[in-house]
């Protein structure tokens, strides 16, 4: 499960970057092909992450003053023409959008076009929509959603789904994990029932020495990170556990870039140990430990 090729070069990911970029993969199965010494895990949450950047940075194309409109009418004249299914599939694909994205912004202009409701009811009315098509009063677009969310690996409902049950599959490993080595610890619900805002996964209870640091807290990511999303993680996550519980400990289940272990070397960063597995040896620093070895 924990292979040390899921700890990549910058090199290597700019190679699966290019490739994203130019090939412009339907879903991470084309890119298993030509990266296949690189688990698929790993691959999943890189693709992810590219794409839900390359949203991020396109998204001016749907603020553009009739774009939306624009998409809307070659959507009604599709179906007027009696087009395949997966009209939506293929305006999102020209716009190199999610398909999700672009369902959203669809069934925002056929509510605007067919009520007179509210924004603020038609966006709950959309979120409602896209979790249960079936709702979707024209059937024609309650298909076309339907298969935009079908086939969307990085946004939608499914794809939030599986992001959320894919994360507490991971936590439940790590607690595992520690009471399989009989290391005690408050999880994060407890930790917010003694008044604690911000919180890791887990709190040790007894601190634990691994590779050579102590360790006072476990923060668990089903995820691949990059140096950029690790330095997000710092800046909001990371260091304020740090600064209520001192130093503590990250995994990047899938793997992470291998700058981020190099670049922990300063003082600063080498507060938080970067992994991407739980640690097979690590020592409980129990008082009797401590008076021992003095």
């Amino acid at each position: 499960m924990f292979m040390e090729n899921s700890i990549l070069s910058p090199e290597i990911i700019g190679q699966i970057r290019s490739v994203i970029a130019k090939k412009k993969p339907k879903s991470v199965n084309d890119l298993t092909s030509e990266f296949s010494d690189i688990p698929k895990k790993t691959l999943m949450s890189i693709y992810s992450l590219e794409i839900q950047r390359r949203t991020k940075y396109q998204h001016f194309i749907l603020s553009q003053p009739g774009t939306i409109q624009a998409m809307y009418n070659r959507y009604v004249a599709a179906i007027k023409n009696n087009e395949e299914p997966g009209i939506l599939l293929r305006i999102s694909a020209e716009a190199k959008l999610p398909p999700t994205v672009v369902a959203r912004r669809i069934l925002e202009q056929y509510l605007l076009t067919v009520t007179n409701a509210s924004k603020a009811v038609i966006k709950a009315t959309v979120s409602a929509n896209l979790k249960n098509s079936s709702l979707i009063q024209d059937r024609d677009l309650a298909l076309e959603v339907y298969l935009c969310v079908l086939n969307d690996d990085c946004y939608g409902p499914i794809a939030d789904v599986l992001k959320m049950t894919i994360g507490l599959e991971y936590e439940v490993l790590l607690k595992k994990r520690l009471a399989e080595n009989n290391i005690p610890f408050s999880d994060e619900h407890k930790l917010r029932h003694q008044g604690f805002d911000k919180t890791p996964d887990v709190k040790l209870d007894i601190p634990i020495g691994v590779d050579g640091r102590v360790i006072n807290w476990i923060e668990s990511k089903a995820l691949f990170a990059d140096e950029k999303l690790h330095q997000q993680y710092l800046k909001d996550q990371l260091w304020p556990y740090w600064n209520r519980f001192g130093p503590g400990m990250v995994i990047y289940w899938f793997g992470y870039e291998s700058s981020i272990r190099k670049n922990t070397s300063s003082s600063n960063a080498a507060r938080i140990l970067v992994r991407h597995d739980f640690p097979e040896k690590c020592l409980v620093l129990t008082p009797d430990l401590i008076l021992n070895k003095r």
